[in-house]
């Protein structure tokens, strides 16, 4: 390994320069406090203003104000009448303390309404024969009224949401018929196979994590590529038009030089991202406490869904865990080693842009790849836990999971460090033949002579 003796000079050096950097300070600081305080902010901006307009958080019709306190229904079904007062029975705050008066006709029930903070209710029947029967609401405004649109369109969505307890009252069932009829079914389907082992109660929702995560974890790769490989391959780039390359060259090899350069921008890149994901942690944490605080009865899905995490605790294991980062991170190195091997090819800044293909492409070739070897139905095929690039996605799911062997974890794990050590050792030798080189970066082929020839 003496090609790669001296890279802790050239990794400290970088990691001081960076920390001087005001931009990188600022940047820094900036995104952490945005982690930290946005989250907060917005869910309790959303959380009044849903209570403001009458809804419980969720984006849905779970009205519990209005300004109405009158109904007058007019029901054209005569033959089954029915107590609309039951409504009362299925609403909250103010939507569970209406008055509801009953009216033979439309001119009766607006003169029923008159003004004030009436509103009238007309259920209208039609359909020739009880195959074809539907059923209209309308929520109407008398002439006088106090009441706004946007109060009726709430209290006609309320009624909507509950009208199957209008309809099984008319039916004639009776209580004990109506609770049968309202219970959820649950359905679900099983495997013997399975049922005969003892069965996987998170089988669901492993299958639905199997195609998910690929996902997740190319989203996180893009972004943390986009951002830090761009300054792995800058900063191989800049010594090639600075004094100090002389000197380097002469302290350490190429491949020392590309390595601890491109192991500075990791390590900070990494440390940098876990800092803000426990920000962001912290803001999701303090945001539900706010909109708790604004309102305990909430249901804001965000604020549910968070406090159902502990659920997937029985899914995944802390081995797993551990494991599906190390992957992770090893081919963030992986794909941080293409970007020193673009710097490496580009002899201007202006040919970064073709350069820096290498990752980009290996990204989106691997995504598809997995996408298309049968990610989607939940299965991953073997050959994708040893080819690196398809690894960096497939393996840590697949770890989480459980469906990964020590085995299989090991190889893949060796060979996407085996292949980042490759990647890092070429880029060291194509950094040592264009140093001097002047113009387009050359092609593959052209490439691979010259590391032949050398």
């Amino acid at each position: 390994m003496k090609e790669f003796k001296g890279f802790g000079k050239v990794f400290s050096f970088t990691v001081g320069q960076m920390m001087k950097r005001k931009s990188f300070r600022t940047t820094f600081v900036l995104i952490a406090i945005l982690c930290l305080l946005a989250p907060p902010l917005i869910m309790s901006l959303v959380e009044m203003n849903a209570m403001k307009e009458g809804t419980a958080g969720t984006g849905e019709n779970t009205a519990v104000s209005t300004k109405i306190e009158k109904v007058v229904v007019v029901d054209t079904d005569q033959e089954h009448p029915v107590d609309y007062e039951i409504l009362n029975q299925e609403g909250t705050g103010d939507f569970a303390k209406l008055a509801y008066e009953t009216a033979a006709d439309l001119n009766a029930g607006v003169g029923a309404a008159g003004g004030g903070k009436a509103v009238v209710l007309l259920v209208e029947k039609s359909g020739a024969d009880e195959a074809e029967e539907r059923y209209q609401i309308n929520v109407l405004l008398p002439y006088g009224t106090d009441i706004k649109k946007k109060d009726a369109e709430g209290y006609e969505s309320f009624v909507s949401d509950h009208f199957q307890t209008i309809l099984n009252h008319k039916s004639g069932l009776t209580e004990e018929q109506q609770e049968i009829m309202e219970n959820p079914v649950q359905a679900a389907a099983y495997s013997m196979k399975a049922a005969e082992e003892g069965g996987d109660q998170f089988a669901s929702v492993k299958r639905v994590l199997s195609f998910l995560l690929p996902y997740l974890l190319i989203m996180g790769l893009y972004f943390m590529i986009l951002f830090y490989g761009q300054n792995v391959a800058n900063s191989v780039l800049l010594e090639k038009s600075s004094k100090l390359m002389d000197n380097l060259l002469i302290c350490v090899k190429p491949a020392a030089l590309v390595m601890g350069k491109m192991l500075a921008i990791f390590v900070t890149g990494v440390l940098q991202t876990m800092f803000w994901i426990i920000c962001l942690v912290g803001g999701f944490t303090v945001g539900c406490a706010c909109v708790r605080a604004i309102n305990p009865d909430t249901t804001m899905v965000l604020v549910q869904f968070l406090g159902s995490l502990s659920l997937f605790s029985g899914i995944f294991s802390i081995g797993g865990i551990l494991f599906a980062i190390v992957v992770f991170l090893a081919g963030f190195l992986l794909y941080c080693s293409l970007a020193a091997l673009g710097g490496s090819l580009a002899s201007k800044q202006e040919d970064l842009g073709t350069t820096n293909m290498l990752f980009t492409m290996a990204l989106v070739i691997s995504f598809m790849a997995t996408l298309f070897g049968g990610v989607l139905e939940g299965n991953i095929a073997d050959w994708m836990l040893y080819i690196p690039f398809t690894a960096v996605l497939t393996a840590p799911g697949e770890a989480l999971l459980g469906n990964l062997s020590v085995l299989q974890g090991s190889i893949s794990l060796g060979i996407l460090i085996a292949t980042t050590i490759v990647v890092v050792w070429v880029a060291g030798r194509v950094y040592t033949m264009l140093v001097m080189y002047k113009g387009n970066p050359p092609s593959f082929g052209k490439i691979v002579k010259m590391i032949r020839n050398k």
